[in-house]
């Protein structure tokens, strides 16, 4: 074993929120596509915070996140002062392939790559939508069929991937130098990360030093210590 990298577990956030939208169509100059992903619930229209397509068929929104993104889950936060029917039959995609305009629900639901889920029950006021770690740079939501489409915000929590390779460690994670235990183990230790983002600790094992690397731990470690008993490090890096 030539390194050994501690990563700390970054939690889900939204990831959404000030990130480029747009929509099929827009009913009003308040009622664009970014409202949807300003940061307000508000479901009330006359406060401005509501995306509101045309009356049409099979309406749509959608956002790009900017960089592929491990999806946990998304809230669909619906209108409140009226209409809550009208998300009572809607669709959610998550590709990291680009959306059509000219795409269905039909043709997005069999595409290649394309994670989905068919809603028929409306938010009242929001619905919180899993999505077991589905990835994606894009995110769509589309209605089934002849309506407007509204919503107040759409949230999308996840956690931004680094091109599929283990994430780098967290600025504020400070490793001492490794120690070599008896039996053929490795016994890792370090200090808390200050980030109020880190939840919790990942252990990757590597061959080389740059990667590509093994996840040894299951689940995120609570602790600030590790002990590798199926290894040997040959060139104790840190």
């Amino acid at each position: 074993m030539a390194e050994v990298k501690v990563m700390g577990t970054v939690a889900a956030s939204n990831v959404a929120v000030g990130k480029a939208a747009v929509q099929s169509s827009t009913f009003a100059i308040s009622s664009t596509a970014n409202k949807a992903v300003d940061g307000n619930t508000d479901g009330n229209f006359n406060n401005g915070s509501i995306m509101h397509s045309l009356y049409e068929m099979k309406p749509w929104w959608q956002v790009d996140l900017g960089a592929t993104v491990s999806v946990s889950s998304i809230e669909i936060w619906n209108r409140t002062d009226c209409c809550l029917e009208r998300l009572n039959d809607y669709w959610v995609f998550v590709s990291n392939t680009p959306f059509l305009a000219s795409d269905t629900p039909e043709t997005l639901a069999t595409r290649a790559g394309t994670w989905n889920n068919h809603q028929t029950v409306q938010p009242n006021p929001s619905s919180v939508i899993s999505a077991g770690g589905a990835q994606g740079r894009y995110v769509r939501v589309q209605l089934s069929g002849w309506n407007y489409l509204n919503m107040a915000e759409v949230k999308v929590m996840g956690i931004v991937l680094s091109g599929g390779t283990s994430p780098p460690p967290d600025s504020g994670l400070i490793i001492p130098p490794i120690t070599i235990a008896p039996a053929h183990s490795v016994s890792l230790s370090w200090a808390v990360s200050s980030s109020p983002s880190i939840s919790g600790y990942d252990v990757y094992r590597g061959t080389v030093s740059g990667g590509p690397y093994t996840k040894l731990t299951l689940l995120p470690l609570l602790s600030t210590s590790y002990v590798d008993v199926t290894g040997w490090l040959d060139k104790p890096t840190t």
